[in-house]
């Protein structure tokens, strides 16, 4: 996804990446303020600088890449003023253990680290029927699943 590609988009509350997406580039959801949760597949390597720079309604993120780099304040932080950001108030980082999403969220203490199992699979919010299919394929790989609603 290119720089910028998505930024400011006001009504943007959730996404869903394809599987094959293996960039999220510079400031790619920027300043997207009703987006609150994201799931970044395995197969991304890069989160680019502020790619979800100043998304203040963005409070959880999952990385299922254990070595996805993450750009310089590319989650969690928003302006403050030209020579402040802040950190997402609520901000979680749901990742594996000893992986980037851990490294990142250890940099600041205001960010959340909750660590996935490893045969875990997160279920996300959809149409009830792909809701249904999804689980059954990962309970036939024998994953455990978790649905994000609460």
């Amino acid at each position: 996804i290119g720089d910028c590609a998505f930024s400011g988009c006001q009504r943007l509350a959730s996404i869903t990446l394809p599987e094959q997406l293996t960039k999220i580039d510079y400031a790619a959801f920027a300043h997207c303020y009703s987006l609150t949760t994201v799931t970044i597949g395995n197969n991304v390597t890069t989160i680019g600088d502020y790619a979800f720079y100043d998304c203040t309604s963005l409070t959880e993120v999952t990385i299922l890449g254990k070595e996805t780099e993450i750009g310089d304040t590319a989650l969690g932080y928003y302006y403050i003023s030209r020579r402040e950001d802040g950190v997402v108030e609520g901000f979680t980082i749901y990742g594996y253990t000893n992986s980037t999403a851990e490294t990142y969220a250890a940099t600041d203490d205001e960010i959340t680290f909750v660590a996935l199992k490893e045969d875990s699979f997160i279920l996300e919010s959809g149409p009830d029927r792909s809701k249904q299919r999804i689980a059954r394929w990962a309970i036939q790989q024998n994953l455990t699943v978790h649905d994000e609603e609460k």
